[in-house]
């Protein structure tokens, strides 16, 4: 796809009460259509009350909303300070890591695959 048609793709944004009082940082999104592409994640700072009535307005900058499900309205919003999104962050690489690290060969088995292409190597 070229830049021209990726411009004119229309991006179909997660549209919570909560945007009004965020600032955007930055989103993903997922094809629905040839022409339309959904945002079903977005990362925003939260732009602070000017008089915070309590501890978890005061303390919160980060919001992170996301699609729950197949249904583009079920949307669920998550308000975090930086530590908890770091804590998330983490978790989340952890997952990932343990995924990606599932199928790797044990060390044992690279070794003895070591050996092998050294062995072919040398006839």
């Amino acid at each position: 796809m070229t830049e021209v048609e990726e411009e004119e793709k229309e991006l179909l944004p997660l549209d919570l009460d909560c945007c009004s009082q965020c600032h955007r940082l930055g989103y993903e999104t997922s094809a629905i259509d040839e022409e339309k592409d959904l945002m079903w994640l977005c990362v925003g700072e939260i732009i602070k009350p000017d008089n915070p009535q309590n501890l978890h307005e005061k303390l919160n900058e980060i919001r992170i909303c996301l699609i729950r499900g197949e249904d583009i309205n079920d949307i669920v919003s998550f308000e975090w300070t930086p530590f908890e999104a770091s804590r998330a962050a983490m978790a989340l690489t952890w997952a990932v890591s343990n995924y990606l690290c599932k199928d790797q060969p044990k060390l044992e088995e690279m070794e003895e695959l070591q050996k092998t292409l050294q062995k072919e190597s040398k006839e």
